[in-house]
């Protein structure tokens, strides 16, 4: 077992992403009978963003994903991140221009960018890049937006409530950091329900996620909070609205309708052939009432005859 002694609170540290000064720490009992040591690093935001920027002048991927539930300070961490990433950040302009509502404003943006200066930074992840949905064309074209990053110095910061949820080959393959916020307490800190977050970073070499360490963040200012907040509600109208009268919600009816009309041409075969008694046709189809069943085979033979 590791003793750690009081004093090594200020002392230095080497972390995955650089040397790291001591803030507080954990004892955290395993079941193995063994304890784990959690260290919370000072400035150690300011060590990720320096760790980021030397990814850029490697052309390692820069894509960041950032997990946590509704309220632990997904964005305010993200908003630090950012901020501290472009030292002449200004919130009215960067915030407008770096936060990306859908996958229609990404591919504009990434269009646009210039090289070295795009900073991408997406609520919702999960509804372009989700892993039970790989198959939709967002999902596609993500993936191959994220591919570019590299080559093009680009830097992608995404939220999601559970890193699962994510794309697989986003999480396996092309996030470089993973930032998950949750409620946490050390004895200097004491409890705190926001501010703390855990830092993961990929080995490029393994390819393994390796721990670094926890930090804090501060909450994000009332300046920044009037710009983003609108931002954010028109990301979640838009949502709305996709699944009420398009997206996912639109892509199941569509599904739906195109199997009742499958099974109406099925139905009308066997009926005007008679293959089968209509009262069988009936039970095969789920049909109690005759008038129901006439009127379903009414609306087979007009799509057949192709009027309305």
């Amino acid at each position: 077992m590791v003793r750690i002694k009081i004093e090594d609170i200020g002392q230095t540290r080497m972390t995955p992403i650089g040397e790291a000064e001591i803030l507080d720490y954990n004892f955290v009992p395993h079941k193995s009978g063994k304890y784990f040591i959690q260290y919370l690093y000072k400035d150690f935001m300011d060590l990720l963003v320096k760790d980021m920027r030397k990814n850029i002048a490697k052309d390692y991927d820069n894509v960041a994903l950032f997990t946590g539930g509704e309220g632990s300070g997904k964005s305010a961490t993200i908003y630090d991140l950012l901020k501290l990433y472009k030292e002449d950040w200004d919130d009215a302009v960067d915030i407008t221009a770096s936060y990306t509502y859908n996958m229609d404003f990404m591919r504009k943006r990434f269009a646009d960018s210039d090289f070295g200066n795009g900073i991408f930074w997406m609520d919702e992840t999960t509804q372009i890049a989700n892993n039970r949905d790989w198959q939709s064309q967002d999902n596609k074209d993500i993936v191959s937006i994220l591919e570019t990053f590299r080559s093009k110095k680009f830097l992608f910061a995404g939220a999601a409530p559970k890193l699962e949820r994510v794309d697989v080959y986003i999480r396996d393959f092309r996030m470089r950091y993973h930032i998950h916020v949750q409620p946490m307490a050390f004895p200097t800190t004491g409890y705190m329900p926001r501010g703390i977050f855990e830092l993961e970073k990929r080995n490029p070499q393994s390819g393994e996620m390796e721990h670094c360490g926890y930090g804090l963040y501060p909450d994000m200012p009332q300046s920044a909070k009037e710009i983003y907040l609108p931002l954010k509600e028109r990301c979640q109208d838009e949502l709305r609205e996709r699944i009420s009268t398009g997206g996912k919600g639109n892509k199941y009816k569509q599904m739906y309708e195109a199997e009742r009309v499958k099974n109406g041409e099925i139905m009308l075969q066997l009926h005007a052939r008679k293959v089968l008694p209509d009262k069988e046709i009936m039970s095969l189809f789920g049909y109690d009432n005759p008038k129901t069943y006439e009127n379903a085979l009414g609306t087979a033979r007009k799509r057949q005859r192709g009027t309305p």
